[in-house]
């Protein structure tokens, strides 16, 4: 069975109340497949206006679509997760990098080289970095995929990587934070200061912020080296930092993000969990998603600090994740002691949905048919009549088969391709 969405909905949670409709009629239509309307709605909005309604919560669904090679010897499968352009990049427990078309969903390319599994990746510049247990990071052309240099300096695994006007820095278990060219690969300098390993990293301008083992997060002058302030608040480690204009966001140890003012330090908000430690941030169109060692991911206005929702899925650990254009994916961690070595990804664009309901009529499982009929009656007139018009002339929608229903209907997206 596919997994939805909590039906759960509160004009407080958004910015604007107003995307939220409130007159009954609207709320019978299951607005977000209706293309006509939605094509001009951000990512957000859409979600917003689909919480709206149990039934458009209905059709928000997850399906598997990348899968990695099976990781011999190992009890992880993906360590870290990136998205550049149309390209998803992992960084594997086998020592490689793979990289995925996210439109087909093809395994493009496998870079190998680390001698132990990549912990972290960015991607700048046409430049791919790459940061792994092994206390290395490796440069890497995009075009060629051959690596162009590999760094040394460290004296534990590389954590976190981050990238900003021709410099890398990079965050380790020795409890430093190295600077490098990224042209030249040459060192420049190191920061010190955390009295425990860094685990994550964000840049604001010329601001660096990294966040540690040690229950903080520090604030670097990035030009002068200088830590400018020491914010605390966490009680446990902090695992993941993320910043989304004047506003940072960090979590790890505990079920909390806080929410700190990235110009003055201040901590403004704490946003409450229920799943216990956070393992990832990830922002995407003005929502912020937390992903959790108990499976569960929760979206975040990123203006009001309210949950939105959470996406109930089975029980298997978020490993990393990562954000961009209404899609969110997620890498599985350790579950029953195996691990599921997958890549889930969850579609919140109008397209996607469309998509899903196809998918469901070309299943072979006959309550998915049957849901995806009904859905499908439920659409506005006009969105069906445009559908029917991929039909034959002497067949309407209630008489195709849920095949040719299908195809109708990617037929109709086909329409809106660029």
């Amino acid at each position: 069975m596919i997994p939805f969405l909590n039906p759960y909905i509160h004009p407080e949670l958004f910015d604007s109340p107003n995307i939220v409709p409130q007159n009954a009629p609207f709320l019978e239509i299951p607005v977000e497949l209706c293309c006509e309307i939605f094509k001009q709605l951000s990512a957000r909005e859409i979600v917003a206006s689909a919480l709206s309604c149990k039934q458009l919560n209905h059709e928000l669904t997850t399906k598997t679509v990348y899968v990695t090679d099976p990781v011999k010897g190992s009890e992880d499968g993906v360590f870290s997760l990136a998205i550049f352009g149309k390209q998803l990049f992992a960084g594997c427990a086998d020592n490689t990098i793979k990289i995925w078309d996210t439109e087909t969903g093809e395994c493009t390319a496998t870079l190998r080289g680390h001698e132990r599994g990549v912990s972290d990746i960015v991607v700048s510049d046409g430049k791919l970095f790459s940061g792994s247990f092994g206390n290395t990071i490796k440069i890497w052309d995009l075009k060629t995929h051959k690596c162009i240099a590999t760094l040394e300096g460290h004296q534990g695994p590389v954590q976190c990587l981050a990238v900003s006007n021709g410099k890398l820095f990079s965050g380790s278990s020795d409890n430093t934070i190295k600077i490098w060219d990224t042209t030249t690969g040459k060192y420049i300098a190191t920061l010190e200061g955390h009295k425990d390993k860094v685990t994550s990293l964000a840049l604001s301008g010329k601001t660096l912020f990294s966040g540690s083992w040690d229950c903080t997060v520090k604030r670097w002058d990035i030009t002068t080296g200088e830590c400018l302030a020491t914010l605390k608040g966490h009680k446990e480690w902090v695992a993941s930092l993320i910043i989304s204009k004047e506003k940072l966001f960090s979590a790890g140890g505990g079920s909390e993000i806080k929410c700190w003012d990235a110009t003055t330090g201040e901590c403004t908000a704490t946003l409450e969990g229920d799943g216990g430690t956070i393992s990832r941030l990830a922002i995407s169109d003005g929502i912020l998603f937390s992903g959790c060692r108990a499976g569960k991911i929760k979206l975040w206005n990123i203006n009001t600090c309210h949950c939105i929702t959470t996406l109930q899925r089975e029980k298997v650990p978020v490993r990393s994740m990562a954000a961009s254009n209404g899609r969110i994916f997620l890498a599985d961690g350790i579950h029953s002691r195996r691990a599921h070595r997958r890549i889930q990804r969850w579609d919140f664009t109008p397209n996607g949905i469309f998509q899903m309901v196809a998918a469901l009529l070309e299943s072979k499982d006959r309550e998915e048919i049957e849901q995806a009929i009904k859905t499908f009656s439920r659409m506005s007139e006009r969105v069906k009549n445009a559908i029917a018009k991929k039909l034959s002339p002497s067949r309407s929608w209630r008489s195709a088969e849920p095949s040719q229903l299908a195809q109708a209907i990617k037929d109709h997206l086909s329409d809106y391709q660029p």
